[in-house]
């Protein structure tokens, strides 16, 4: 007999995300910097590099000793870092998308019993949208500097390198001059995901401004539903007038 598929109401589905997105927060503070595992992973780079020279016969002078060291000490950090952060943006993506699970859960739930009071259900599903929004940003904002930083990071890693290998050379230092110009461009690369991170931002916050226009609409028109009767008619004509002034200008704008 096949296994049948079980079906969730609403709310399980809802608290079934709650608890894998709480699995997932302690996942990632497992992931945090700590310095002892900073450390320990330059400790493992110096072991393995020194030890991989010394059985090549190259720490025979004082300038390939502190050569391999930095060598050592780079190696571990680089490791490190790169694995804090591919586990953080790793387990942040899932983070991110079960938390959009979670806004479309909740905002489905609300659309469908939207009949029962309008109003209410409309500011609750604009606040919905907010989050979504504010969700999407977080989401892309971080990728996009995860990025930017990985590329200096990097690209500072290269500068280093060349700058090492001009002191430790003793002839051509052609490849440390290229090597440094390779570390420069990648620099430079940084630079422009930085700006289009920046612009990225920039952009969206305009339509986060819209959102706001329309979620304080929904706000007005909520406080007009429950004042009295008498005064009811007239504060929502007033509110028409003064929406329909310019908030269709403001919403088309680019």
């Amino acid at each position: 007999m096949g296994e049948e598929d079980v079906e969730f109401t609403p709310r399980e589905k809802i608290e079934l995300l709650k608890k894998q997105k709480a699995s997932i927060d302690r996942q990632i503070e497992n992931f945090r910097f700590r310095t002892l595992h900073l450390f320990i992973s330059i400790a493992v780079g110096l072991i393995l590099v020194i030890g991989l020279a010394y059985t090549e016969n190259e720490l025979d002078d004082a300038k390939n000793i502190v050569f391999f060291s930095l060598l050592g000490i780079g190696a571990g950090a680089s490791l490190y870092t790169f694995i804090l952060l591919y586990f953080k943006f790793a387990f942040g993506a899932f983070r991110s998308n079960i938390e959009k699970q979670l806004l479309k859960e909740g905002a489905t739930n609300l659309q469908d019993t939207i009949e029962t009071d309008f109003v209410t259900k409309l500011v609750q599903i604009n606040f919905k949208y907010l989050d979504q929004y504010y969700e999407q940003t977080q989401s892309q904002a971080n990728k996009s500097f995860l990025l930017a930083a990985f590329a200096s990071f990097v690209g500072l890693a290269i500068i280093t390198v060349g700058i090492v290998m001009m002191y430790n050379g003793a002839g051509d230092v052609t490849p440390a001059y290229v090597t440094t110009a390779a570390g420069v461009t990648s620099e430079f690369i940084a630079a422009i995901f930085f700006y289009l991170y920046n612009q990225t931002v920039s952009k969206m916050s305009d339509y986060h401004d819209k959102l706001v226009v329309t979620q304080n609409i929904s706000l007005a028109l909520k406080i007009a539903e429950e004042l009295e009767a008498a005064e009811k008619s007239d504060t929502q004509k007033q509110l028409v007038d003064r929406l329909s002034e310019n908030v269709n200008e403001y919403l088309t704008r680019k």
